[in-house]
């Protein structure tokens, strides 16, 4: 009986699995973008995304607050494009439909069967990060810039949700997995990717002490940092020590050039910018350099709030920031649940990835979601796993 329960457990667990690797767009998988599959898969995608969201809205119907922020958000950012660039609405609703779906779905098993949920997520994810991580590794070179879950710059998104997701299992078996993927980080050695997971490694393990300090105050340090980077240039007060010393340039990799282009257009139209285009890279960029190829090409913001100010203004990030403070309150009144340190540490580590970064907000709303559900998940975290399966 026990081997029989235990096939069935693993059948619905590679089912969850396969639906939820449908709505991954946090990350980019390789063998599947840009192949013969990548229409397959997106036609996959869409009819699971609407097969979970019709189950939600018609079925489970308790809409919940990420649920509405993020049609809020996403019902914003079709208005302002209907209005200034109609041809592109369907570009929303690409971006949109995915992560909807994953909330969907999330919401539903947290609700009615939350060990499935987070044994067919974190299962999934595990075996895309190992194998990303051992072809940085072994293999780097194998995709030019590229990795199995996506480009250089991006794979961090994927580890941070990774990580979150198994600290359900235990301390023992978090503490290798974390390693190999720090080792992966340092050699692909992307500035972003670094940054972001330095930041939730910090952050995560100062939690694990007496948590003196509200998760919520860590969200509004991140606003203040954000606001004296990429606005004030506070960096600059640091020349000795990055020019002079370090020998880096205050431009960030040129992301600074970038985002004066941005904030210079963004002027113009704070309220709802300029809608959704047919790509992200948005702003032209010229710079010489010395000994070097000048730089000249079309890059995104490569900050994912100036990207979307840019695309759909300051009324756009109202919903963002009313589900991150909401999020935030929430586990700051849940303190003793074991997830309360990591999920926190996740979202602001995914936060200051995408400081650097603009790869859509996917991977921060998934955190957000779990944050608001988090009394939830002590029902798949706080048993034996395997005495569970019997």
């Amino acid at each position: 009986m026990k081997k029989r329960s235990s096939f069935k457990i693993d059948i619905a667990v590679t089912a969850v699995e396969v639906l939820l690797f449908a709505l991954f767009r946090f990350c980019s998988p390789v063998f599947i973008n840009g192949t013969q599959l990548a229409s397959c898969y997106t036609l996959i995608s869409k009819i699971v995304a609407a097969g979970v969201i019709g189950w939600y809205v018609l079925v489970y119907r308790k809409a919940s607050v990420p649920f509405l922020l993020l049609m809020a958000f996403y019902g914003i950012r079709l208005c302002i494009t209907l209005w200034y660039v109609p041809q592109n609405f369907m570009r929303v609703i690409m971006n949109a439909y995915p992560i909807m779906g994953l909330v969907c779905i999330s919401e539903i098993l947290l609700e009615r069967n939350a060990r499935l949920y987070i044994r067919g997520f974190a299962g999934i994810l595990k075996i895309l990060c190992i194998v990303n991580a051992l072809q940085s590794l072994l293999m780097p070179n194998l995709f030019y810039q590229k990795y199995i879950i996506g480009g250089e710059n991006q794979i961090v998104f994927s580890y941070i949700i990774s990580v979150v997701l198994e600290k359900v299992y235990g301390e023992k078996k978090i503490k290798w997995y974390v390693m190999l993927l720090t080792l992966s980080i340092i050699r692909i050695f992307s500035a972003g990717n670094l940054l972001g997971w330095i930041i939730f490694l910090a952050i995560y393990y100062y939690y694990r002490k007496p948590r003196k300090i509200k998760s919520i105050a860590f969200f509004y340090a991140y606003c203040i940092s954000w606001i004296l980077i990429v606005i004030v240039r506070v960096q600059n007060v640091f020349a000795w020590l990055i020019v002079g010393i370090l020998h880096k340039n205050l431009t960030l990799t040129n992301r600074t050039v970038i985002w004066d282009n941005a904030l210079g257009s963004i002027k113009k139209r704070p309220l709802f910018g300029y809608g959704v285009q047919n790509t992200v890279n948005l702003f032209y960029t010229y710079i010489f350099r010395i000994g070097k190829p000048a730089v000249n090409s079309w890059f995104s913001a490569h900050n994912q709030v100036i990207q979307t100010l840019y695309e759909s203004g300051i009324v756009s990030m109202i919903p963002i920031m009313l589900l991150s403070i909401i999020a935030f309150k929430r586990l700051d009144e849940n303190r003793k649940n074991k997830m309360y340190p990591v999920v926190a540490a996740g979202i602001i580590g995914l936060s200051v990835s995408q400081m650097a970064e603009a790869p859509g907000w996917d991977s921060v709303f998934i955190l957000l979601t779990l944050a608001y559900h988090i009394r939830k998940i002590p029902t798949a975290i706080d048993h034996d796993w395997e005495k569970m399966d019997d």
